[in-house]
Protein backbone atom coordinates (compact mmCIF):
# COMPACT_ATOMS: atom_id res chain seq x y z
CA UNK A 1 0.00 0.00 0.00
CA UNK A 2 1.24 3.41 -0.44
CA UNK A 3 0.26 6.51 0.45
CA UNK A 4 0.51 10.11 -0.79
CA UNK A 5 0.68 13.56 -0.86
CA UNK A 6 -1.20 14.46 -4.00
CA UNK A 7 0.65 18.30 -3.88
CA UNK A 8 4.21 17.36 -3.44
CA UNK A 9 4.23 13.75 -5.16
CA UNK A 10 1.46 11.81 -6.92
CA UNK A 11 2.14 8.40 -7.46
CA UNK A 12 3.58 7.76 -11.61
CA UNK A 13 1.01 5.43 -13.15
CA UNK A 14 0.33 4.13 -16.71
CA UNK A 15 -3.35 2.94 -18.10
CA UNK A 16 -6.66 4.44 -18.04
CA UNK A 17 -8.35 5.07 -14.50
CA UNK A 18 -12.00 5.90 -14.04
CA UNK A 19 -12.23 8.44 -11.17
CA UNK A 20 -15.12 8.70 -9.27
CA UNK A 21 -15.47 11.53 -7.10
CA UNK A 22 -17.71 12.69 -4.84
CA UNK A 23 -16.34 16.45 -4.26
CA UNK A 24 -18.86 17.37 -1.44
CA UNK A 25 -17.07 14.58 0.67
CA UNK A 26 -13.51 15.92 -0.72
CA UNK A 27 -14.39 19.15 0.64
CA UNK A 28 -15.92 17.96 4.03
CA UNK A 29 -19.30 20.14 3.48
CA UNK A 30 -22.65 18.94 2.22
CA UNK A 31 -23.24 22.68 1.14
CA UNK A 32 -19.91 23.64 -0.79
CA UNK A 33 -19.22 27.42 -1.76
CA UNK A 34 -18.17 27.71 -5.34
CA UNK A 35 -14.99 28.88 -4.03
CA UNK A 36 -14.76 25.43 -1.90
CA UNK A 37 -15.53 23.68 -4.68
CA UNK A 38 -13.21 25.19 -7.98
CA UNK A 39 -10.40 25.30 -5.17
CA UNK A 40 -10.85 21.47 -4.45
CA UNK A 41 -11.86 20.40 -8.09
CA UNK A 42 -8.61 22.53 -9.26
CA UNK A 43 -6.53 20.21 -7.03
CA UNK A 44 -8.19 17.35 -8.00
CA UNK A 45 -7.96 16.97 -11.85
CA UNK A 46 -4.40 17.68 -11.79
CA UNK A 47 -4.50 13.62 -10.96
CA UNK A 48 -6.99 13.27 -14.92
CA UNK A 49 -4.67 12.32 -17.46
CA UNK A 50 -5.62 12.12 -21.16
CA UNK A 51 -7.70 9.15 -21.81
CA UNK A 52 -9.16 8.86 -18.28
CA UNK A 53 -12.75 9.76 -17.53
CA UNK A 54 -14.01 11.24 -14.54
CA UNK A 55 -17.52 11.03 -13.22
CA UNK A 56 -18.54 13.75 -10.26
CA UNK A 57 -21.35 13.29 -8.33
CA UNK A 58 -23.52 15.54 -5.43
CA UNK A 59 -26.54 16.18 -4.01
CA UNK A 60 -29.33 18.63 -5.77
CA UNK A 61 -28.42 21.29 -3.31
CA UNK A 62 -24.76 21.56 -3.91
CA UNK A 63 -25.02 21.01 -7.95
CA UNK A 64 -24.96 24.57 -8.77
CA UNK A 65 -21.27 25.11 -7.21
CA UNK A 66 -20.17 21.65 -8.36
CA UNK A 67 -21.40 22.08 -11.77
CA UNK A 68 -19.74 25.79 -12.10
CA UNK A 69 -16.80 24.30 -10.56
CA UNK A 70 -16.14 21.20 -12.89
CA UNK A 71 -17.43 22.64 -16.07
CA UNK A 72 -17.45 20.14 -19.28
CA UNK A 73 -14.37 18.11 -17.70
CA UNK A 74 -16.10 14.79 -16.25
CA UNK A 75 -19.78 13.67 -16.63
CA UNK A 76 -21.97 14.96 -13.94
CA UNK A 77 -23.95 13.25 -11.96
CA UNK A 78 -27.13 14.50 -8.98
CA UNK A 79 -28.81 11.98 -6.59
CA UNK A 80 -30.00 13.26 -2.78
CA UNK A 81 -30.35 11.54 0.24
CA UNK A 82 -28.22 9.78 2.96
CA UNK A 83 -25.21 9.11 0.41
CA UNK A 84 -26.67 9.98 -2.41
CA UNK A 85 -23.47 10.84 -4.23
CA UNK A 86 -21.99 7.42 -3.44
CA UNK A 87 -25.26 5.95 -4.61
CA UNK A 88 -25.20 7.45 -7.71
CA UNK A 89 -21.67 6.90 -8.45
CA UNK A 90 -21.45 2.81 -7.81
CA UNK A 91 -24.86 2.90 -9.89
CA UNK A 92 -23.27 4.33 -12.78
CA UNK A 93 -20.05 1.69 -12.68
CA UNK A 94 -20.88 -0.90 -15.25
CA UNK A 95 -18.11 -3.61 -13.79
CA UNK A 96 -17.65 -5.85 -17.56
CA UNK A 97 -16.85 -1.73 -18.99
CA UNK A 98 -14.43 -0.69 -15.97
CA UNK A 99 -12.65 -3.87 -16.10
CA UNK A 100 -12.11 -4.27 -19.46
CA UNK A 101 -11.06 -0.57 -20.23
CA UNK A 102 -9.26 1.25 -17.26
CA UNK A 103 -6.21 -0.18 -15.56
CA UNK A 104 -7.26 2.04 -12.11
CA UNK A 105 -9.85 2.96 -10.07
CA UNK A 106 -9.41 6.40 -8.71
CA UNK A 107 -12.46 7.01 -5.54
CA UNK A 108 -12.10 10.65 -4.52
CA UNK A 109 -14.10 9.68 -1.17
CA UNK A 110 -13.59 8.39 1.95
CA UNK A 111 -16.82 7.00 2.28
CA UNK A 112 -17.61 3.03 3.28
CA UNK A 113 -20.19 2.97 0.15
CA UNK A 114 -17.38 1.74 -2.09
CA UNK A 115 -15.47 -0.76 -0.34
CA UNK A 116 -17.23 -3.88 -2.41
CA UNK A 117 -16.78 -2.12 -5.64
CA UNK A 118 -12.93 -1.53 -4.48
CA UNK A 119 -12.98 -5.17 -3.66
CA UNK A 120 -14.47 -6.51 -6.67
CA UNK A 121 -12.33 -4.57 -9.21
CA UNK A 122 -9.09 -5.40 -6.92
CA UNK A 123 -9.94 -9.20 -7.76
CA UNK A 124 -10.57 -8.66 -11.79
CA UNK A 125 -7.09 -7.29 -11.65
CA UNK A 126 -7.72 -3.23 -11.92
CA UNK A 127 -5.67 -1.25 -9.68
CA UNK A 128 -7.47 0.84 -6.75
CA UNK A 129 -6.35 4.63 -5.61
CA UNK A 130 -8.14 6.00 -2.93
CA UNK A 131 -7.81 10.11 -2.76
CA UNK A 132 -9.15 11.59 0.64
CA UNK A 133 -10.10 15.48 1.41
CA UNK A 134 -11.01 17.25 4.24
CA UNK A 135 -13.12 14.28 5.86
CA UNK A 136 -11.93 11.23 7.43
CA UNK A 137 -12.15 7.94 5.22
CA UNK A 138 -13.85 5.23 6.56
CA UNK A 139 -11.13 2.30 7.57
CA UNK A 140 -12.55 -0.13 5.46
CA UNK A 141 -11.93 1.91 2.33
CA UNK A 142 -8.24 2.31 3.47
CA UNK A 143 -7.67 -1.29 4.14
CA UNK A 144 -8.84 -2.25 0.72
CA UNK A 145 -7.43 0.96 -2.07
CA UNK A 146 -3.70 -0.15 -3.01
CA UNK A 147 -3.25 3.98 -3.11
CA UNK A 148 -3.90 6.26 -0.98
CA UNK A 149 -3.73 9.96 -1.40
CA UNK A 150 -4.93 13.04 0.14
CA UNK A 151 -5.59 16.38 -0.82
CA UNK A 152 -4.50 19.43 0.75
CA UNK A 153 -6.21 22.07 -1.08
CA UNK A 154 -9.64 21.50 0.16
CA UNK A 155 -8.92 22.58 3.95
CA UNK A 156 -10.30 26.56 4.45
CA UNK A 157 -6.96 27.42 5.40
CA UNK A 158 -5.36 26.75 2.04
CA UNK A 159 -8.37 27.84 -0.05
CA UNK A 160 -6.79 31.08 -0.63
CA UNK A 161 -3.70 29.91 -1.61
CA UNK A 162 -5.60 27.42 -4.27
CA UNK A 163 -7.08 30.52 -5.93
Amino acid sequence: MTTTDLLTAPPARRGRALHLVDLQNLVGSGSPTLQEAKATWAAYRALVQPGDLAVVACSHHAAPAVWFAVGTEARLLVRSGAGGADVALVDDVDLGHLVARFTWLVVASGDHAFVPLVETVRRAGVRTWQVTGAGRPAHALLRTAQVRSRLRATTAANLALAA
